[in-house]
């Protein structure tokens, strides 16, 4: 079962993920589960937002204002990408 992901919710990185950067992607892996996840430049953005401090609210607001992206969108987006980090072993939430 999933976890729901609320606006409330706070992201951090899974303590063992490796992450790696060259032009235009970001390759995310876990450690543990020698699973990986390659980002493009807009996941990047939500990756380098991903604290452990920030509420899923806080990132999608700073998000949506930088790309010029209706909230709901931004929103639906933000989680589907946090949902598939979340069964990756790449991202935990706490709250």
């Amino acid at each position: 079962m999933t976890q729901a992901i609320e606006p409330s919710s706070v992201p951090a990185r899974a303590d063992d993920v490796l992450a790696t950067e060259s032009q235009d992607v970001t390759v995310l892996m876990s450690m543990d589960t020698g699973k990986f996840v390659e980002l493009n430049e807009t996941a990047r953005e939500v990756w380098e937002l991903t604290d452990g401090q920030a509420s899923v609210a806080d990132i999608v607001e700073r998000l949506s204002e930088r790309f010029e992206v209706a909230p709901e969108k931004c929103r639906s987006d933000v989680t589907g990408l946090y949902a598939r980090l979340c069964e990756e072993g790449l991202v935990v939430f706490a709250g």
